[in-house]
Order: structure tokens, then C-alpha cells, then sequence
């Protein structure tokens, strides 16, 4: 029986790829030496970047490469690294994004502050603060864990004891809102959500550039249109399915919406293709469609 506790013997960090830049094998290798145990799935990426892959995994033997012979998308792939982290015998898997650093001590300070919990063995999903891109953290800065509605999927541990109790991620969700949909559901079913106060991870969303409009000074996000179909989408379904258990998070979330469509009239380029793959996001998501776009929306 393993320990129950997010532990250096008990974690197996997940990392996806998909066309990642040149500095992911680094950034790899730096995440291996901390956990000791890396699963990388790899969203079929070019053959320059596979050899890279599979050299790192033939030279490093706590590092494991999948490869996907298409792009299954972000919650697919996060599946088959929990898959593989429970048959491996682990107890938790920490994921991670492709261009994430977290700090060195980031599994040690969780574990520290894990092991601080009166009701640690609840914990389902223990995300970490973020400085943002722009500047800003998730949550003011401190000491220990507080309470969360929702964590981002780049430097998450996820209790695998839940994972097999509620399910896997959202295959259909493809891409966006998979994280936010999997802490609701992980809290309606009686697991909490924490974060630790303290920042562990530079994070940013998207490509995020300062505007300045009449004195007014904001950022924009620039996402793809196909970004803004899955995103647009995957809200709505989660409107659908979680409005009644948390109706202020999915408010935010929807809210959210109208704001980034703001953002694109007056700050981003293609402008119409990004407001056209919105709206049909919008219209799936009410028709109940889901999974992967299938070329009917543009990725400009």
C-alpha cells in the first residue's frame, strides 16, 4: 500500500506536449530531477521534437514518453498519464503544462503543507499559486492552503484516489475548461480543492500583450479563433451541467465571455473570425455538441 500523501515516493509528474519550443527538454529534465518520476504525452508532435523525446527517454529511465499517433487533446492525454501513473503504483500525479517551470521546491512545500491539513486525506486537487504573465498572482500571497472553487491544470496534484472515484477528465472537452469542470465535479462529489498561498510557478495564458486605449491600460489574451470555439463551448457546457451546484463560478466564468469579446473588438487582429468561432461555440455548446472541432472552425 503506498502513502497516501503527495510524497517524492509517490508522485509522477505528468507533461503534455504538442509543438512545444526549444527549451522543452530542459524544462523537462528540471522536472525529473524533482519528481523523480516523468510521463510525458506527446499530442503528435513534429519528428524533430518526437526524437527529442524518445533520446530523453532512452537516456533517462524515470522518464516515460507516450506517443499519440494524433492530437487527442489536453484531457485525453492527461488520462493516459494518470492511467500509466496508477499502474506504476502511484498515489498522486502532478501535470504540468509544456512551457511550465515550477519552482524546485515546489513538490516539498506541497507535501509540507498537505501534511499541515486536518482533513488532508479529502484533498482531491491541490493546485498551486501563479504569477501570471501580467504581473499578478491568483491569490494574494502567504503561508498554507486555502480553499479554491477551481485550480489550473499547469502545476495541479491530483489525488489518484479521486480520480478513480469520480472519473477522467473530459475526453469531449478536448481542450479549455477541463480543469475548471474537473474541481466542480471533484467538490460535488464531497472532495476539496486547495491551493497553496504561496507562489510556486510563473504561468501565462495565452500570448498576453498591454494595450492602452485612451489611457486606459489592459491586457488581451490573443488566443486563436479555434482557441475561442473550445473555450466559448466547453463554458457552456459547463453552465448546463454545474449551474445549479456553483451558480456565482459559472456566472464568472460565462461573464468572463463578454469580456474577452471586448477585448478582441478593440485590441486583437482577426476580429471577425474570432467573434464568428465564439458564436458557434456558444450554439454548439447549447446543441450539446462536444469533442474535438473537427476542421469546421478555423484555427486563425
Amino acid at each position: 500500500m503506498h502513502e497516501l500523501g503527495p510524497t517524492h515516493g509517490n508522485v509522477v509528474a505528468v507533461v503534455v506536449t504538442y509543438h512545444p519550443d526549444a527549451e522543452m527538454i530542459a524544462r523537462l529534465r528540471a522536472v525529473a530531477a524533482q519528481f523523480g518520476r516523468l510521463i510525458v504525452v506527446d499530442n503528435h508532435s513534429g519528428e524533430e521534437t518526437l526524437a527529442r523525446l524518445r533520446a530523453l527517454s532512452s537516456h533517462e529511465s524515470t522518464v516515460t514518453l507516450i506517443e499519440n499517433a494524433e492530437n487527442l487533446g489536453v484531457a485525453t492525454a492527461l488520462n493516459q498519464g494518470c492511467r500509466r501513473a496508477t499502474v506504476a503504483g502511484a498515489g498522486w500525479v502532478a501535470t504540468f503544462d509544456q512551457d511550465s517551470s515550477p519552482a524546485a521546491d515546489l513538490l516539498a512545500c506541497v507535501a509540507q503543507e498537505w501534511a499541515a491539513q486536518p482533513h488532508r486525506d479529502q484533498i482531491g486537487l491541490l493546485g498551486v499559486n501563479l504569477r501570471l504573465g501580467i504581473g499578478k498572482t491568483q491569490i494574494p500571497e502567504g503561508a498554507g492552503l486555502a480553499d479554491a472553487r477551481a485550480v489550473i491544470t499547469s502545476g495541479s496534484l491530483v489525488n489518484l484516489a479521486a480520480w478513480q472515484e469520480i472519473g477522467p477528465f473530459r475526453d469531449d472537452f478536448f481542450i479549455d475548461e477541463v480543469d475548471n469542470e474537473y474541481a466542480l465535479r471533484m467538490r460535488r462529489r464531497g472532495w476539496s480543492v486547495k491551493i497553496t498561498r504561496r507562489v510556486l510557478m510563473d504561468h501565462s495564458l495565452g500570448s498576453p500583450r498591454w494595450h492602452n486605449l485612451l489611457g486606459w491600460r489592459r491586457t488581451a489574451s490573443h488566443h486563436s479563433a479555434l482557441r475561442r470555439y473550445y473555450m466559448i463551448r466547453n463554458r457552456v457546457h459547463l453552465a448546463r451541467e454545474h449551474f445549479r451546484f456553483d451558480p456565482a463560478f459559472v456566472s464568472g466564468e460565462l461573464g468572463i465571455t463578454f469580456r474577452e469579446a471586448a477585448g478582441i473588438l478593440l485590441f486583437e487582429s482577426h476580429k471577425f473570425a474570432k467573434l464568428r468561432a465564439m458564436a458557434q461555440g456558444f450554439v454548439d455548446g447549447l446543441r450539446g455538441r462536444a469533442g474535438r472541432a473537427d476542421g469546421h472552425v478555423p484555427p486563425t
